[in-house]
């Protein structure tokens, strides 16, 4: 993950977040908040897996728990400034 950090930002995030808060009416919002939704937006992704899984009687892998933690984070980082926009 941090690879790709490296490689391509964070823009696509911020991207993603500000064209959900525009879709939605939400003018006002910060850049952090536009970062937020979209890595939240890859976050349900996730979740969904986790979920079908679940609905399969199976256990969702060690790669789809990892990147629901490593978003988590990304998004704690972003708002403790330690994290590049």
């Amino acid at each position: 993950m941090l690879v790709n950090l490296a490689e391509y930002g964070t823009g696509d995030l911020h991207e993603i977040g500000s064209r959900l808060a525009h879709l939605a009416g939400w003018n006002n919002a910060t850049e952090q908040q536009h970062y937020d939704l979209g890595v939240l937006f890859y976050l349900i992704g996730k979740m969904q897996r986790a979920i079908t899984a679940a609905e399969l009687r199976r256990n969702a892998s060690d790669d789809t728990w990892h990147d629901i933690a490593v978003y988590a984070k990304m998004v704690l980082a972003s708002r403790a400034k330690a994290m590049p926009q």
